[in-house]
């Protein structure tokens, strides 16, 4: 049976075998199938024939190009918002991470036992601390026994409460990749709902994403765009140091390409030019020089 309290929204890009891994675990859940919600982060006739096959009742939508995560789930809440306007909450799922497969009945039974907390504003596995304007991812998955209270989450395998959306709205596409769900989190936490990290479940994240050089363009611009339009001394202090502790790594190792990418994102944080600069480039690692 479907429940139209919860919409499980999956961002994908040309991993068609990850996303059927994915939706398998979707629609195997303990708790009733979600609605559930593919965002093709592309125009592709072969992924819509194969999301049907996949699950009939599951909703194929293209963004028309790569937005990126950002992008891609905000696309999936405008979505979600209209074809399922009494959906509670949405289960944020990248393509690689096939959740367990009790995965949304304990993040629910999570929600249920947050009501100490006042009003929920996401649940997640990851998450961290923003301390004197240095990022700490200091809960990962698996590191807490009880919920607990986050400055921050990692959007893949959370649920967004309906609340959330409607108070800040949707994640920022013109991040394209990186930091878009620290900035996003920040928001909902801000805006007075409670974000919470909760025991580890067994869910499987791939991690099919790459360390390649043109990721470090993308996070540190929107580190210091984050950090800029804060007007925070502490926060730029902080992008500071993380930036030359991480230049400093790409320098013992040549990586010099790496090194450029950074470079020309802070010049690009400062110029404002945002969205999608530099193209993904699937193949790179991160020797190349």
């Amino acid at each position: 049976n479907r429940t139209p309290a919860v919409v499980a929204i999956v961002v994908t890009f040309r991993r068609h075998e990850l996303l059927a891994q994915t939706l398998d675990s979707i629609v195997h859940q303990t708790a009733p199938t979600p609605a559930i919600v593919v965002v093709d982060n592309e125009v592709s006739s072969e992924l819509a024939e194969q999301v049907g096959r996949l699950h009939p009742d599951a909703e194929y939508v293209s963004s028309g190009d790569n937005l990126g995560p950002g992008g891609g789930f905000g696309v999936g809440l405008r979505h979600a918002q209209d074809k399922h306007p009494k959906a509670q909450w949405y289960w944020l799922l990248d393509d690689d991470s096939p959740p367990a497969l009790n995965a949304l009945e304990l993040a629910l039974d999570a929600a249920s036992a947050a009501t100490s907390y006042g009003a929920v504003g996401a649940i997640g596995l990851r998450g961290g601390h923003v301390k004197h304007g240095r990022i700490r991812h200091d809960l990962p998955a698996g590191s807490v026994n009880a919920l607990t209270p986050a400055d921050f989450l990692l959007v893949d395998g959370s649920i967004l409460s309906a609340e959330a959306v409607r108070r800040v709205g949707y994640p920022r596409a013109d991040f394209f990749i990186m930091m878009e769900d620290l900035e996003y989190s920040l928001r909902v936490g801000e805006s007075g709902l409670a974000l919470l990290v909760r025991p580890d479940d067994g869910s499987t994240n791939l991690y099919q994403g790459s360390g390649a050089p043109w990721r470090g363009y993308y996070q540190s611009r929107n580190h210091l765009r984050l950090a800029l339009e804060r007007r925070s001394p502490a926060w730029l202090i902080g992008w500071l140091i993380r930036e030359a502790a991480i230049n400093a790594h790409h320098l013992r190792h040549a990586r010099w390409a790496a090194i450029r990418y950074r470079i020309r994102g802070a010049v690009d944080a400062v110029r404002k030019r945002m969205g999608r600069v530099v193209e993904p480039v699937s193949n790179q690692s991160t020797s190349t020089a």
